[in-house]
């Protein structure tokens, strides 16, 4: 609680400066009494030199037992009630000389309406200008302060109120309504249902309500007390408001953060445990297809030998020497399939740069490669146009750059077919240290404000029912994890471009 009231001194610092030069003790104390800050007026009142002599300690190091018990019964009043109380009490100057002061304790609550200490102002009675020094204090206090009678109408407010509802003197507000001053009528409703709620059962509240603040919906943390008379009848209210959007804003996106780190946890485990189911019967689909590839030659023998014996030629002899074709493409699909699920693993689990496996890799044959493994239409293959570069080689890891292709032309054929339109095109350019891989389609186009989103985890803008919004989000930290970049650029209903940006090797032939 301690560190919650000096967080709050140190938030205000700039009020409580200001507070130095107006003609009233001002302080702060915690809810045991005790001195947290007090201006220059109150540490001569009480006799000493300095704020260090008094911080720390109650009214009991500085006045009579019976003048502390006083205080500090008036004090408990205030933290119990939630009040502001107004009491008279007296002091002594530094010439001894015995004065009289009217002396406001304001109670201080955290957000969850739990007391944390009070802020008091003492005013000498018989001095003049007291009531414009105490207006003078409101007008400068921080947050919205404000109250208003019993049917709403505005008695008034400090200057910041005023300014964020559109007024340049905050003397304008008074006998206006929230009906009067706010466009939206049913936010004005609620807050007169949260002031009646106050005025009719007597109870302080402190809730979270929308407010207008110039041209924007701002989220306000309001604690709002019963104004009474002298004679304790409720004559109204009064609020003191802060704007908590900021917090509640970093509160949301902690949150989705928080949720976001749970899934990929979720994730990484989950993908883990896929990779071994689906490792058993890929070992068991190597193993057999060896086991071919060792015996095909004999069995090819037997085979022939036993045609020609019995004149049946059943397969023909470039079927027989497919089959070699069959087991050597079964083997090679095998090994893509084993690098991919490593590649997936280890983009869970990122390194340094340094740490990778990077190679030289000759950008036309990666994408001669992929083309050749990504299982195309004639159709599809016809969208595609490749421009051959003039021999460019960058430094990566090709298993990590062909996934990333894989998964940006299964996204653009996804997009070509939703459209019914499009085309796709692959070419390389260089920089003195970097080669750029480009990879264009002229399908759908992105929104330019959600460019920014489309590499975040779990982000799609396909059918959530088909997509998790997985893949960009994987190929942005697996180039990443190898020390490449991908960027993209996009022209809603035009086109989209992901440029892989990698190390450019020179002087490869």
């Amino acid at each position: 609680m301690e560190d919650i009231l000096k967080n709050f001194f140190q938030a205000n610092i700039n009020f409580f400066n200001a507070i130095q030069f107006v003609l009233a003790n001002a302080y702060l104390k915690n809810i045991l009494g005790e001195y947290i800050w007090c201006n220059d007026q109150q540490i001569r009142s009480l006799g000493c030199l300095s704020l260090d002599q008094v911080v720390g300690k109650s009214d009991y190091a500085f006045k009579s037992q019976k003048e502390s018990d006083f205080l500090r019964e008036i004090e408990i009043q205030t933290i119990k009630t939630g009040k502001i109380v107004t009491v008279e009490e007296s002091g002594l100057l530094e010439n001894g000389k015995e004065i009289f002061y009217s002396f406001k304790k304001i109670p201080l609550v955290n957000q969850n309406g739990s007391p944390i200490g009070i802020i008091g102002l003492s005013f000498d009675v018989a001095s003049q200008g007291s009531e414009q020094t105490l207006s003078e204090i409101i007008r400068m206090m921080p947050g919205h302060i404000y109250w208003k009678n019993r049917e709403g109408v505005y008695l008034g407010c400090n200057d910041l109120q005023a300014q964020h509802l559109g007024f340049e003197n905050r003397l304008e507000i008074i006998g206006k309504t929230d009906f009067e001053i706010t466009a939206d009528k049913k936010m004005a409703e609620i807050f007169r249902d949260n002031d009646l709620r106050i005025i009719e059962n007597g109870l302080d509240i402190t809730v979270e309500e929308k407010a207008q603040i110039g041209d924007t919906i701002a989220i306000m943390l309001s604690h709002k007390a019963a104004l009474r008379d002298t004679h304790d009848d409720i004559v109204g209210m009064v609020g003191i408001s802060v704007d908590i959007t900021e917090r509640k804003e970093l509160e949301e996106k902690l949150r989705e953060t928080e949720a976001s780190e749970a899934r990929f946890k979720a994730l990484s485990a989950m993908g883990g445990m896929i990779a071994h189911e689906l490792r058993t019967p890929l070992m068991g689909i190597g193993i057999g297809t060896s086991f071919v590839e060792e015996h095909l030659p004999i069995l090819l023998k037997t085979y022939e030998e036993w045609s020609k014996e019995k004149n049946n030629f059943s397969i023909s002899r470039p079927d027989l020497v497919m089959l070699h074709t069959v087991c050597n493409e079964i083997s090679q699909s095998l090994a893509q399939v084993e690098n991919t699920i490593d590649t997936i693993l280890a983009s869970f689990r990122p390194m340094p740069a340094s740490e990778a496996k990077l190679t030289v890799i000759a950008m036309d044959e990666i994408i001669e490669q992929l083309l050749l493994q990504y299982p195309l239409t004639q159709q599809e293959r016809a969208l595609i146009t490749v421009k051959k570069s003039t021999g460019s080689f960058g430094k990566s890891n090709p298993h990590v750059i062909l996934h990333i292709l894989t998964n940006l032309l299964k996204n653009s054929l996804y997009f070509i077919q939703e459209m019914g339109k499009g085309s796709i095109s692959i070419w390389v350019s260089e920089t003195v240290d970097k080669v750029h891989l480009h990879f264009q389609d002229t399908a759908k186009g992105i929104p330019n404000e959600k460019i920014d989103q489309i590499f975040e985890l779990f982000y799609t803008t396909k059918d959530t029912a088909t997509s998790i919004g997985v893949g960009l989000y994987y190929c942005k930290m697996a180039i990443e994890n190898i020390g490449g970049q991908i960027i993209c650029e996009s022209e809603e209903g035009k086109f989209t471009e992901f440029t892989l940006i990698l190390p450019r090797v020179h002087n490869e032939a």
